[in-house]
């Protein structure tokens, strides 16, 4: 099929593909034919629906993935290792480090509380090995000098397995 440019009523080039005027310098939309210049793929009022159109089509996508359905997605119960090696567990939609959690069994933990591992591994988190501090000077002088920490600045020693003092 012969194509002319509709600005110029020459007859346009079939050069790889792509029909260009070569006296104007034109070519049809690619969606709808109308001529536009060579720089531009479609006309203006194609480019605007073509907009529309990804943005409802990107609102599908994202509404596929939501949930479940996102790749990312763990249940409750999952479990990741962060940078610095302690486990987080996803409980009711937020993470918490595994290690309180499973101290709030046995006490109440408030945020200025620190938890030691007493063997050092750190996705260890057994009751037996693990240790709950008044705040955090009483965590680093145990670290420093165990004989220098007073006892009421244990909470828990889970070497014992019982409450040492609380608060």
């Amino acid at each position: 099929m012969i194509k002319y440019c509709a600005k110029c009523g020459q007859r346009m080039s079939n050069i790889a593909k792509c029909s260009t005027c070569l006296k104007c310098n034109t070519i049809p939309c690619i969606l709808c034919g109308k001529t536009i210049g060579a720089h531009a793929k479609k006309c203006k009022s194609c480019e605007s629906k073509t907009r529309i159109r990804t943005k409802e089509w990107n609102n599908k996508i994202r509404d596929s993935q939501l949930g479940s359905r996102n790749s990312n997605w763990m249940p409750n119960g999952s479990k990741y290792l962060t940078t610095k090696g302690y486990t987080k567990i996803k409980i009711n939609d937020t993470y918490i480090f595994e290690h309180r959690f499973v101290l709030e069994k046995y006490i109440k933990l408030s945020s200025k509380n620190e938890v030691h591992h007493i063997n050092g591994i750190r996705t260890d988190n057994r009751v037996e090995n693990l240790m709950v501090f008044k705040d955090k000077s009483s965590h680093t002088a145990w670290h420093n000098n165990h004989m220098s920490v007073k006892l009421e600045n244990i909470l828990f020693d889970g070497r014992t397995l019982k409450e040492v003092y609380y608060v």
